[in-house]
């Protein structure tokens, strides 16, 4: 059988190769303790090459839902592993699903607030990109993500220039940090101007925000990230890492 790969689209073919893996999972064509296909089948089906392949498969293992077994290929985590191990901030905003839709509605250039200055150590009026993305799960607004950028590093990227479709992509595969190490702080604070017209909430309702300073081999920071999610919709448990409920 093979399944459709957009050569056209902005989103990177390994991407939607690994949006595919993950609803045929969800799907129940490939069950827990099942291995998946072997790369050079999955390279046929989908018309890509073996690279974008494993890159696909590299994300699903960071996920947590699947796990290479030497010698015998990668299977697939059962639901209690899968629901039970680590799961950052960041992985549970741009989890997929039907019900879930993401939407970018703000790139540009402005000034931080003094928690992005502070972080970055910059002047109080030096410019940042700053991305904005917010997340409806079944037709309701719950949650928003804010990325600030370094200057330095969205001009080298060009990410001025990026479709909101592929900086969206980068963004919800974290493509933009090198992944070497984070710092992450959570606080509860009352809703803002910007998040109460985003999620249409009253001034001041209490909502829980997650903080992440991204950095590089060198400790550089290379993202300053804040997700503010509705109380109401999203509860943190810690067992194993991060979850949800």
């Amino acid at each position: 059988m093979k399944y459709a790969i957009d050569k056209n689209s902005p989103l990177p073919r390994y991407f939607q190769l690994l949006d595919s893996l993950k609803q045929r999972i969800q799907d129940g064509e490939f069950h827990s303790g099942q291995p998946l296909p072997p790369e050079r089948q999955l390279s046929g089906e989908y018309g890509v090459s073996r690279i974008t392949v494993v890159k696909a498969m590299d994300e699903l293992k960071k996920a947590g839902i699947v796990e290479s077994q030497h010698g015998r290929g990668t299977f697939v985590k059962s639901p209690s592993a899968r629901e039970h191990g680590p799961q950052t901030p960041h992985q549970y905003f741009f989890e997929t699903g039907d019900d879930r839709h993401w939407k970018l509605v703000e790139k540009a250039w402005l000034s931080s607030p003094q928690s992005v200055v502070d972080a970055f150590d910059l002047s109080s009026n030096e410019l940042q990109l700053r991305t904005t993305v917010l997340l409806s799960v079944a037709g309701e607004p719950t949650a928003v993500f804010m990325a600030h950028i370094p200057r330095h590093i969205a001009i080298r990227r060009e990410l001025e220039t990026h479709s909101d479709a592929r900086l969206l992509g980068l963004l919800r595969m974290n493509r933009l940090v090198s992944g070497n190490s984070s710092l992450q702080s959570i606080e509860a604070i009352g809703a803002n101007k910007t998040i109460t017209n985003l999620l249409g909430v009253r001034a001041g309702k209490p909502m829980l925000a997650m903080d992440s300073i991204h950095l590089d081999a060198e400790n550089r920071i290379e993202q300053y990230t804040r997700t503010v999610f509705r109380g109401d919709r999203f509860r943190l448990q810690y067992q194993e890492g991060l979850g949800h409920e």
